[in-house]
């Protein structure tokens, strides 16, 4: 881009934080927080990772991840530290959830210790091979062996290599990055049993309730019971998240094109040329 080859691309929070000081002045960042980013505790029944079915290994997981240093430190302004998997200013996001899991490594040896892994676990973390999954990967690798979690990290060639064992059940946790916007992508993505993003079909009756009585209001008065459950998601932690995540392009002066806001995907025929 800096060479004028191309005139818009595709990249991620990691690559805006990196470069956004150094940009030249033909090139600009566009970018909306409408995503979030974090670890996704599939193997809920402790299938593969007998761990990962005690919700205290789980919360000691969401204890043990210092997400204010670790989102500042590599996403900077395009990311905020989460613990909820809504993003702020969309339905169902609710701030008091934000003081559930503080960073408490103590905390999370303790929930290991009543789990019955005094000495800590091992976790394997699958991702898609790019920059942003293997630096964040890293991150909670670093992050969790001061807690004694022995961390494998799997790196997949590419998002074709990850889906395959992820249907086959043969992933216990991997990096993956959501949308936020209208509640019923996580909830058919990865909340109901037969979403795209829970292979193992794990279930819980009172999240279910939650969702059914959400599901049913009419939009408008249906917030509060979002907040409901995403409460329950958060409790349960069935994922760690890290932050909630700026969707971002680079773009040059040679062109006119619009934040994605909700639509998170800038439709190439909105771009125009500048002149």
């Amino acid at each position: 881009m800096k060479a004028g080859q191309v005139q818009f691309l595709v990249s991620d929070a990691l690559t805006a934080n990196a470069n956004h000081a150094g940009l030249p002045k033909n090139l600009r960042i566009i970018a909306d927080p409408v995503q979030w980013v974090g670890l996704f505790l599939l193997d809920r029944d402790g299938v593969i990772n007998p761990a990962l079915k005690h919700i205290r290994v789980r919360q000691a997981l969401n204890y043990g991840i210092d997400r204010k240093l670790v989102s500042k430190a590599l996403l900077g302004a395009y990311a905020l530290p989460s613990d909820q998997i809504q993003g702020k200013g969309f339905m169902g996001h609710d701030d008091a959830l934000e003081a559930r899991y503080p960073y408490d490594p103590a905390k999370a040896k303790a929930l290991l210790k009543a789990a019955g892994y005094p000495d800590g676990m091992p976790l394997t973390i699958s991702y898609s091979h790019d920059t942003f999954n293997a630096t964040l990967a890293q991150a909670f690798a670093g992050q969790y062996q001061k807690i004694g979690i022995k961390t494998t990290i799997d790196e997949k060639q590419n998002f074709g290599a990850l889906i395959g064992p992820l249907i086959q059940k043969k992933l216990s946790a991997i990096i993956f990055t959501s949308n936020s916007d209208s509640p019923n992508i996580a909830k058919f993505q990865t909340l109901m049993p037969n979403g795209s993003l829970n292979p193992f079909h794990s279930t819980d009756p009172a999240l279910e309730k939650l969702l059914a009585v959400a599901s049913a209001l009419p939009s408008d008065k249906a917030a509060s019971a979002w907040q409901k459950v995403y409460a329950r998601v958060v409790e349960l932690g069935w994922f760690v998240p890290l932050a909630a995540t700026d969707v971002v392009y680079f773009a040059s002066d040679k062109i006119i094109a619009h934040k994605p806001r909700h639509e998170v995907v800038i439709d190439l025929m909105d771009i125009k040329p500048a002149k």
